[in-house]
């Protein structure tokens, strides 16, 4: 229903899977806003919602969250070991989503679902494998060898954002490759 997501665009099968199986929605009625940013806290929230908003005793303990719209899929998040905080206390959910956030989030929710989390590729071919950050290595290696993040040009930008055609096309790979949906 997107007027900013044409049927010849690389993107257009990804965001028809992520709006037909209700993993995001439209930024309105007639706009994907394939361009767009996407925050830290919109993939927590498509990952609590895609697990039907399961209720949880955690209390959301990051200070930037207490009264945010995200506030519900944080705690979630924090209580299954999803997500940390950016600093001690801080989740700073309305940042932008690096790359390699990105491979940690799903790498842990893969973990978290119990799914096959074994395959790793070799990050050395890619031009700036050296820019990986440590906690990120093994969750962008496991993300690389699933197919969800595979980099351009020879590049994989872990400190990169992703725009939410880039997120729909990573989700949907999630869901066939990992998830096996």
């Amino acid at each position: 229903p997107f007027l900013d997501v044409p049927e010849d665009s690389w993107f257009y099968g990804a965001v028809k899977y992520a709006f037909d199986n209700k993993l995001m929605s439209g930024s309105s009625e007639t706009a994907f806003n394939p361009d767009g940013m996407t925050s830290r806290a919109a993939l927590l929230s498509i990952l609590y919602n895609f697990e039907d908003r399961p209720e949880t005793d955690a209390a959301v303990n990051y200070s930037d969250v207490q009264s945010q719209w995200f506030a519900e899929a944080a705690s979630w998040a924090k209580a299954n070991g999803l997500a940390q905080g950016v600093v001690e206390d801080e989740l700073s959910g309305d940042t932008p989503l690096t790359r390699e956030q990105m491979a940690i989030i799903l790498y842990n929710f893969a973990r978290y679902k119990e799914f096959d989390t074994q395959g790793r590729a070799d990050l050395s071919a890619f031009s700036d494998a050296g820019s990986v950050s440590e906690g990120a290595r093994d969750a962008l290696s496991w993300a690389n060898h699933a197919g969800l993040i595979n980099g351009a040009g020879g590049a994989l930008s872990p400190a990169g954002t992703a725009t939410r055609a880039q997120l729909a096309s990573i989700l949907k790979n999630f869901c066939q490759n990992v998830a096996g949906k």
